[in-house]
């Protein structure tokens, strides 16, 4: 499962980062009860699993290709210092791809770091947030979190309750359909680096059109919630009046 979560610039650090090793069949490759410090991948060869000296798995499984290449060994030894859950054994020679507890750290702490200053920037460079204290941009960058999009699907419906601001990581929105007040305004197209949803939330407006994806991407998302906890004591009317008039 910590495999799954990673996005495909990850993977590729992560693969990079990885050395090879073989072991003959018969060799232990984890040990249950032992603390983990390596994650495995198996690249050849089949492994069986143990749990308390009974076989819970292997290349005459039911389940097999979950044995064979493909299959990760030690996941949780990447996250936590927490016994080996169970016992790992080649079944036939084997050929692994590793990479150790302390590398991993090192690659999720680099991309941590890189998201918290790539974030800090898109809402400094929204005009509603702009003119924001650092204190206050800080805050609120720890709580974006991401949703990718699909082409073609549809983000906002107009009419709909807007609970959350959006920041393009990558990707394109057009905003369609737009009416604001009785005025009908021409389609917008969202790009990398921008946002949406600022006024509809500040003005606890519905939204005021489609956002419909052009492109397959990823936004940063701020909660209302979130955005008004941050933002308490501020005047949020002037500010997005001025971000407007812009």
């Amino acid at each position: 499962f910590v495999l799954s979560n990673l996005n495909p610039k990850e993977v590729q650090t992560l693969i990079r980062a990885m050395e090879s090793i073989t072991f003959n069949a018969g060799q232990v490759v984890i040990k249950q009860g032992d603390v983990g410090d390596y994650l495995y991948v198996v690249k050849e060869g089949y492994v069986k699993f143990f749990i308390d000296d009974k076989e819970v798995g292997g290349i005459d499984s039911n389940d097999r290709t979950k044995q064979g290449p493909g299959t990760v060994v030690g996941e949780l030894a990447l996250l936590y210092d927490c016994p080996r859950a169970a016992t790992v054994i080649t079944d036939t020679e084997c050929l692994f791809y590793r990479v150790s507890q302390d590398t991993f750290r090192r690659i999720q702490a680099s991309f941590v770091l890189l998201e918290d200053n790539e974030t800090r920037t898109l809402i400094k460079n929204t005009r509603l947030f702009e003119n924001l204290p650092p204190k206050i941009i800080k805050e609120l960058s720890k709580y974006l979190f991401q949703k990718t999009f699909l082409k073609n699907e549809y983000l906002v419906k107009k009419g709909d309750t807007m609970d959350e601001l959006y920041f393009i990581k990558n990707g394109r929105i057009e905003v369609k359909d737009l009416v604001i007040g009785e005025k009908q305004y021409a389609n917008i197209t969202f790009n990398p680096g921008e946002s949406f949803g600022e006024r509809s939330v500040v003005l606890n407006e519905r939204a005021p059109g489609d956002a419909v994806a052009l492109t397959n991407g990823i936004v940063w998302v701020l909660t209302r919630e979130r955005f008004y906890h941050c933002l308490n004591g501020l005047d949020l009317y002037q500010m997005i009046q001025h971000s407007v008039d812009r």
